[in-house]
């Protein structure tokens, strides 16, 4: 399960929506681009390729306003994927991730 600090809210195990007090501040690299969170920004080339992948790369600060990147298709799939539980991104989980017994 992961309870990601960039995103508002989360899924309980019973399905019932818990919201996130601790909310993180997207992170802006030294080239422009908007991160979910500052611990995306690794320089670790696995994390970048895969950022790249799901399209995070594709707008810039320095061409998009802010809310047209959070609107864009890969922001509105990440936070997707990530209140499903289906992140790609490992970093997420080291990060976020949390160990239910």
């Amino acid at each position: 399960m992961i309870k990601a600090k960039c995103h508002p809210f989360w899924k309980d195990k019973n399905g019932n929506i818990e919201y996130n007090k601790s909310l993180v501040s997207p992170a802006v690299t030294a080239n422009g681009y908007l991160y979910p969170c500052c611990w995306l920004d690794t320089g670790k080339p696995v994390i970048d390729k895969k950022l790249h992948e799901i399209g995070m790369c594709d707008k810039n600060i320095n061409d998009n306003t802010i809310k047209e990147i959070f609107e864009s298709k890969a922001w509105v799939k990440f936070h997707k994927e990530l209140f499903e539980g289906r992140s790609i991104i490992e970093q997420c989980y080291k990060k976020c991730g949390i160990n239910e017994l």
